[in-house]
């Protein structure tokens, strides 16, 4: 995908490649650059996959006319299927290196029994290493994106305010993301407390937020060695990667795969289409909407390029939801996870309206629930109510230009980065809103 023209490489990030090449990180065609408008990304330094080589007949290869019966050297080729980066396991930072990098870190038994998340250990690690000049690390440490970046970008950082702006959906993760990050703070500061070989070190919030940002922007996901492991959480199993943490994401990207023995690699899918020399190459790294993109990572994709967004309805409609009516959909597993892209609403989304709509509490609810539950079964297609369902969605969507109607001023007088991608968002829910509406009954 090609991005602006890029800008000559920092000295930082040239020297951290110099280290990376040093240290068994492995890099084929590609290379880091910064992209104007992007930050930091991968682009192509020659066409990947290339033109098909010059026709080879009996065994002969002629360039310039002459007759040559000499074996020709295999000429190399990038293709689907090729390496483009790879980073050893020995570079890696995870609860099994952690200590590695950051030897002041209590004992794995200590922080096993400490129950601290695995995230808030990556995290305390970086802030202690933060400014060690011996650390091995030292170079990728110095190209980590700063506090200020941080600030900018991620919704985490701004101010309440500004985090009041974003669209329900958006901000009901962010408030989840806000209590996780709490819970983990709190943690470090009773094992600060509690650890003597700690306690002497003087951590302020500011710096573990930046150290848990760059955690929570930069990990990938490893599955577990030995079978014993599996019972843990998936959260025990982040990395930190130096080197492939470059890569920018896109719904559709190279293939990411981990060997505990090789580390990580990033390989061409075989239905690569045409790359040419500068254009950006991506990772995916998820199905993830972009407001989950927003709220993790602090940047969003156009519509056209994220064919995993859709839009989250549980803000909206759960708190709308009699008790009664909560009870009977965790019975039947409609508890939450209501969803709307541009072709219509979920079938969830079908079911808790059609739940919202029977009148709890009232004594004639026994009939319209065991109706209900057909609909759920797919014995009762629900169309005899169905405009009366598509009424109900029409007024809970409208809720949402109502709401974008109160913030619009607001969000212009941020303005910068964030006022800018809070926009950007919002005309995407609202058109988001608009598909739904076009294929509504009434």
């Amino acid at each position: 995908m090609p991005r602006p023209p890029h800008v000559e490489l920092p000295h930082q990030h040239q020297e951290f490649l110099n280290w990376a090449l040093e240290n068994g990180v492995t890099v084929n065609h590609i290379r880091p650059a910064v992209l104007p408008g992007a930050g930091l990304g991968i682009i192509a330094t020659s066409s990947l996959p290339p033109p098909p080589p010059p026709s080879i007949a009996n065994g002969s290869f002629n360039l310039n006319g002459s007759d040559s019966s000499a074996p020709t050297p295999k000429r190399r080729r990038l293709s689907p299927g090729t390496t483009l980066a790879a980073t050893p396991s020995s570079l890696l930072v995870n609860r099994d290196s952690v200590h590695r990098f950051c030897p002041r870190l209590p004992s794995s038994a200590a922080l096993t029994a400490s129950n601290i998340s695995t995230h808030a250990i990556l995290a305390l690690a970086l802030a202690i290493e933060k400014d060690n000049p011996n650390n091995f690390w030292r170079p990728w440490l110095d190209i980590l994106p700063t506090a200020p970046e941080f600030q900018e970008l991620l919704p985490l950082f701004w101010d309440v305010s500004e985090q009041d702006l974003l669209p329900p959906s958006a901000k009901s993760l962010l408030d989840k993301q806000t209590i996780k990050y709490a819970l983990d703070w709190r943690e470090i500061q009773n094992l600060l407390s509690n650890t003597p070989e700690l306690t002497s070190t003087d951590l302020p919030e500011d710096t573990f937020k930046w150290a848990w940002a760059a955690v929570n922007t930069r990990t990938l996901y490893y599955k577990p060695e030995t079978p014993e492991r599996e019972s843990s959480t998936r959260d025990d199993f982040m990395t930190l990667c130096p080197f492939i943490d470059y890569f920018n994401h896109s719904s559709t990207g190279c293939h990411v795969a981990f060997s505990h023995q090789a580390g990580y690699s990033v390989t061409l899918p075989v239905d690569t289409p045409r790359i040419n020399e500068n254009d950006e190459i991506f990772v995916s790294y998820g199905c993830h909407s972009n407001d989950f993109l927003l709220v993790e990572y602090g940047f969003i994709l156009p519509e056209d390029e994220n064919r995993w967004d859709d839009l989250n309805l549980d803000p909206l409609l759960t708190p709308t939801l009699h008790p009664s009516a909560q009870t009977q959909l965790e019975e039947e597993g409609f508890w939450g996870n209501y969803t709307a892209d541009r072709n219509g609403v979920c079938y969830r989304t079908q079911a808790v309206a059609r739940m919202a709509l029977i009148p709890m509490g009232t004594g004639f609810e026994e009939g319209l629930l065991l109706r209900w539950r057909r609909f759920l079964r797919g014995e009762d297609a629900g169309e005899r109510e169905q405009h009366v369902v598509d009424e109900w969605v029409r007024r809970v969507l409208a809720g949402l230009r109502g709401r974008w109607g109160e913030v619009e001023r607001k969000v212009a007088e941020v303005g910068g980065q964030k006022g800018r991608v809070v926009e950007q968002r919002w005309m995407q829910v609202l058109r988001i809103v608009e598909g739904v509406e076009k294929g509504l009954v009434v």
